[in-house]
């Protein structure tokens, strides 16, 4: 039989977007797929850190996150990059400079402004983190920290071509819709 290397992502296929569950009959077909000698991986935007433990729990080969900067097979750390943490700190300052609300994502934890803001999306999202354990030992505001990525929100009181005209130097900007977007790392991508 001939082997494969299969990738999946987590949010609409491995994780249920309706029930926010892994349906069993995706871990049946995973864990059938690897009996046979396939080797499967998490391909995903998330960072490492972000992983769903009823994910993590099926037992992938390995994982690739944060848009391609972090390659993890079979508990070894084949590559990880950064964003050098200088740039980082410059990167979330820029975000309060010009209204955008700025989640960072890294490999330890995911990192939210100190106080509630006015986009409700990321509200949401703290909430969902915050239910995982995550986004609560250090806000962003503090630093202390590297990260891969960031993910922001907008609204009409942001400036927006301020913000991505600072980051085109060296970060890629995919729109989310609705307000939203993920600044990656230049040169990688999903």
């Amino acid at each position: 039989m001939e082997k494969s290397v299969l990738f999946f992502d987590i949010d609409g296929t491995i994780l249920s977007e309706i029930t926010r569950t892994v349906p069993d009959s995706a871990v049946s077909a995973i864990r059938e797929a690897q009996k046979n000698g396939h080797i499967l991986f998490i391909n995903t935007g998330r960072t490492i850190s972000s992983i769903p433990s009823e994910v993590s729990r099926i037992g992938f080969d390995g994982y690739l996150c944060g848009c391609g900067t972090y390659l993890i097979f079979r508990d070894q750390l084949i590559f990880s990059r950064s964003i050098d943490e200088k740039r980082g700190r410059a990167i979330i300052r820029k975000a309060g400079e010009c209204n955008v609300g700025c989640v960072a994502e890294g490999i330890e934890d995911v990192y939210f402004p100190e106080r509630m803001t006015r986009f409700d999306d990321m509200e949401q999202s703290r909430r969902y983190f915050r239910n995982r354990g995550m986004g609560i030992e250090k806000p962003l505001e503090r630093g202390g920290f590297t990260f891969d990525k960031v993910f922001i929100y907008s609204d009409d009181r942001s400036d927006l071509d301020r913000f991505f005209a600072f980051v085109s130097e060296d970060m890629d900007v995919i729109d989310r819709g609705g307000g939203a977007y993920e600044i990656v790392q230049k040169g990688y991508s999903k």
